[in-house]
């Protein structure tokens, strides 16, 4: 509950900043991440929108995609995801919730296929966080059940 009045004070600043950072890329892409957060998932594409005006980057790739996601927009959710990936290649996330978005969509053979590629997929700099998602990939193929 404080996360969530502290980012509903954030949000009400950054509304009042619009008309003077509206320009800025970096203060429209923190806008927009914390309106996703807050699940305010149309203001949040609303914001993207004018953010990509000013620039291409990965993570607001990734907020768009996430946003598309909160709305149930898979097809949309998809584009982003596989952008993010061809941006960073390397990088594990866009992958995990390109395969979470078959899942969704009822996509098994395409998310299993993915599955796959993640776990096969070399690690440049190894983490917690990819080493539970190659476990959870390794997880769901085990079981061929959808996680979610």
């Amino acid at each position: 509950v404080a996360y969530l009045h502290a980012t509903n004070e954030s949000l009400a600043v950054y509304k009042s900043l619009m008309p003077i950072l509206g320009s800025n890329p970096y203060f429209l892409y923190n806008y927009s991440a914390e309106l996703c957060v807050a699940e305010k998932y149309k203001e949040c594409l609303a914001i993207t929108a004018i953010c990509c005006n000013y620039w291409s980057d990965y993570n607001l790739e990734l907020v768009q995609a996430e946003a598309y996601i909160g709305l149930k927009q898979y097809d949309a959710a998809k584009h982003h995801l596989e952008k993010a990936t061809l941006m960073c290649p390397v990088r594990f996330i866009p992958l995990y919730r390109l395969h979470y978005v078959y899942m969704k969509q009822g996509k098994a053979e395409k998310a299993n296929r993915l599955a796959q590629l993640i776990i096969e997929k070399p690690i440049k700099k190894n983490s917690t966080i990819i080493q539970k998602i190659k476990a959870e990939m390794k997880h769901h193929l085990s079981r061929k059940t959808c996680l979610y």
